[in-house]
């Protein structure tokens, strides 16, 4: 409906002022603020990005086209934090370190709006509507969106299956529960980052692959195989993994299993695509990220209430807590070993249980995208078809069209012998003819 390289590029933009302000803030209030603009410019920028990414790529590489986008965003997040670690403690003229961090994204955030709005131009959509945006207009198209079953699966499984990730915000305090450095813990931490930016970048070619082989099952599969595999990676790593074995043993189990669980959110993407026509695709990737973002967080307080409560996180041996005073408060920081050995037993405990949970039931739900999904996308291929011409098929579609096919052929069986019987009665009345030969009556061929 609107120019979509217009409104990245005025997301960009916005979220860059919006980073700036979080630098320059000054009370919490304004802080939170900044904070809740730099979301709202992300909000708007990721489901029209995803839906300009679905448009330039053709089915067989959307896989690929979304694994490397997922990848650039993984890469960001591991050097981002890097750099920005490393200039928190310091001061540039005066001013802390971090600000200056969020000054130097903001201004590259501008900067790459700018060049958006000034070089990029929209992709032509034959389908694209162009009438104004109303509220019956916006509604009528989330119904149309919600209406799609494999949608209805996908956020089924989204909301729990999205909520592991906030749960390994407390992964790094984990770590150093366990025994690990400050440096160590973030290096371990780092190394789940760089798994998971591996693991977005092959997911790509795997699904592609998969759909090649399954073009009805291959996708879901491989998602299915994402969410499985972490299950007793997450488990081992928790519950199992002695810490004699080092930071080189727990980087090997964590680069490991961050490529393994970092698949869905591409495959998802591609699925998403194939199951909508082109004109809802930003609607729906606006959708999922709305349904899934509101559900999905609670899982940190989750983590935090059930390694209190029923695991006995911050209790001593005695079962008294040891924030009782002020006095305790103070010495928090200075842990026996024994003392951390159970926080850390207690944290694990939690994490697992809202790592495997979630990811049991997203499992299931996938499996009913099975049934769904090849339905889902020939109805789409359908309509596409009339646009940019035949659709590729698909097991569903194939079988619809062999039986357009037969009717076709038996039409035309039809066609036939009426025109013989026309023709054999014009031969048998020569007064129904002219100089030019036989009359071709209504019923003929031609007509």
């Amino acid at each position: 409906r609107y120019n979509r390289m217009r409104i990245v590029g005025l997301a960009i933009v916005f979220w860059g002022v919006a980073t700036g302000l979080v630098g320059a803030a000054q009370s919490p209030l304004i802080l939170l603020v900044a904070r809740s603009l730099n979301g709202l410019g992300l909000g708007l920028a990721i489901p029209v990005i995803r839906s300009v990414v679905s448009d330039l790529f053709s089915p067989h590489q959307r896989g690929r086209a979304f694994g490397v986008l997922n990848m650039s965003g993984n890469l960001g997040q591991l050097f981002g934090g890097l750099y920005a670690t490393s200039l928190a403690g310091q001061h540039v003229m005066g001013t802390p370190g971090w600000r200056i961090a969020f000054y130097m994204t903001a201004a590259a955030s501008i900067g790459l709006g700018l060049l958006v709005l000034g070089c990029l131009s929209e992709l032509p959509r034959p389908a694209a509507s162009t009438a104004p945006l109303t509220c019956r207009a916006a509604w009528s198209e989330l119904v149309k969106v919600l209406r799609v079953r494999s949608f209805r699966l996908i956020i089924a499984q989204g909301a729990p299956g999205t909520a592991p990730w906030y749960t390994l915000s407390f992964l790094t305090m984990w770590l150093q529960l366990r025994g690990f450095s400050h440096a160590a813990a973030a290096r371990l931490r780092g190394g789940v980052d760089g798994g998971c930016t591996l693991g977005t970048f092959l997911s790509g070619f795997v699904a592609d692959a998969a759909a090649s082989w399954s073009p009805s099952y291959g996708r879901v599969g491989a998602a299915q195989f994402s969410v499985g595999s972490g299950i007793p990676l997450w488990l081992i790593i928790l519950l199992v993994l002695p810490v004699e074995v080092g930071e080189a043993g727990f980087m090997a189990a964590l680069l490991l299993t961050g490529s393994c669980i970092s698949w869905c959110g591409g495959i998802n993407n591609t699925i998403m695509a194939d199951i909508t026509s082109p004109e809802l695709r930003a609607t729906i990737y606006g959708l999922d990220c709305v349904l899934e973002g509101i559900i999905a967080p609670m899982s940190t307080a989750l983590v935090g209430a059930l390694a209190e409560y029923a695991f006995g996180f911050g209790a001593d041996q005695a079962g008294c807590s040891k924030r009782e005073n002020e006095s305790e408060i103070e010495s928090a920081h200075i842990m026996t070993s024994s003392s951390s050995s159970h926080d850390a037993t207690a944290l694990g405990m939690a994490m697992s249980v809202l790592l495997v949970v979630p990811w049991v039931f997203c499992f299931i739900a996938y499996s009913f995208l099975h049934c769904n999904y090849a339905h889902d996308k020939a109805e789409v291929d359908v309509q596409r078809s009339t646009f940019i011409g035949p659709a590729q098929p698909t097991s569903v579609s194939v079988g619809r069209l062999n039986d357009a096919k037969e009717r076709r052929s038996s039409d035309a069986k039809g066609i036939k012998e009426i025109a013989l019987h026309d023709l054999k009665a014009q031969s048998s009345h020569p007064s129904s003819q002219n100089e030019h030969g036989p009359i071709i009556g209504v019923r003929s061929p031609l007509v």
